[in-house]
């Protein structure tokens, strides 16, 4: 009886500090991401990448704060992250291809919509994005001239 006490306080004392999981901290920061405070999404994300950098949708979201607050190149590392995690997330596609597009990547931007495409046929906002995107593009390359 004293034995396992003894060995259970030690567990206790050599046991890593748990604090929220991954799949917690993943759900706070889309929370915060919804409600627009993206300095918390940012934080959670991050903290939920750290722990766990295989969780494609923690990759995700963290990507997608990022974004909000203009780490741009970093978002679009976190995004390809979560692509490569899992390629047949239309989503995924769909928000790295906006990301490029805010940035003016149009080129890059196209064939990662039209695979959004590909996927999620239904997708109205990137069939949307991708003829802006066309559009956009068509545009930049006409003022180069």
């Amino acid at each position: 009886m004293i034995l396992s006490f003894t060995i259970a306080a030690v567990l206790l004392v050599l046991a890593p500090q748990q604090g929220p999981s991954t799949r917690s901290l993943c759900d706070q920061a889309l929370e915060h991401y919804r409600t627009k405070d993206y300095a918390a999404a940012v934080n959670a994300s991050s903290q939920a990448v750290q722990r766990d950098a295989g969780d494609a949708a923690c990759q995700h979201i963290y990507g997608l704060s990022l974004a909000a607050v203009g780490r741009y190149s970093e978002a679009e590392q976190h995004l390809n992250q979560a692509i490569t995690l899992k390629p047949t997330v239309a989503n995924y596609h769909y928000d790295l291809g906006f990301v490029l597009y805010q940035q003016k990547k149009y080129e890059a931007s196209v064939p990662v919509l039209k695979r959004a495409v590909e996927l999620d046929g239904e997708n109205l906002m990137a069939r949307f994005l991708l003829g802006r995107t066309y559009v956009s593009a068509h545009r930049s390359l006409a003022g180069q001239l």
